[in-house]
């Protein structure tokens, strides 16, 4: 490929701004789908503020190590974590805090005063 020639990149981002205005078209058309004004307004916020990070459990495939972690506490599994992060994740997380939910079903933290559906 010569080097007059942009690649397709190049060629996509000369489009930024024309895309973003069909997406925020999209978003605020009354009469479009909601799936689709819901997918355009997610596409913004996903441009604007990064999309959300999500974590990744893998369970051990050994026996003996699932038989361990499942007889730790929570607050010894957290130890765990913490003693051991992700190379990759240490450039964007310095200090992880971990707060353990309270109630394991949010559902039944709910009295009939805040839910509306229950009055």
């Amino acid at each position: 490929m010569s080097t007059s020639r942009r690649n397709a990149d190049d060629i996509a981002r000369d489009y930024t701004q024309e895309a973003l205005d069909t997406i925020h078209e999209i978003m605020i058309e009354p009469l479009a789908e909601h799936r689709d004004r819901l997918r355009a307004a997610e596409t913004l916020l996903d441009r604007g503020h990064g999309k959300a990070v999500s974590a990744v459990i893998n369970v051990p495939a050994a026996k003996k190590l699932q038989a361990q972690l499942v007889g730790m506490t929570e607050d010894q599994l957290y130890d765990v974590i913490r003693s051991q992060p992700l190379p990759r994740m240490l450039q964007h997380v310095q200090d992880v805090e971990f707060t353990p939910v309270e109630t394991a079903d949010p559902l039944l933290a709910l009295d009939d005063d805040t839910d509306p559906l229950l009055r």
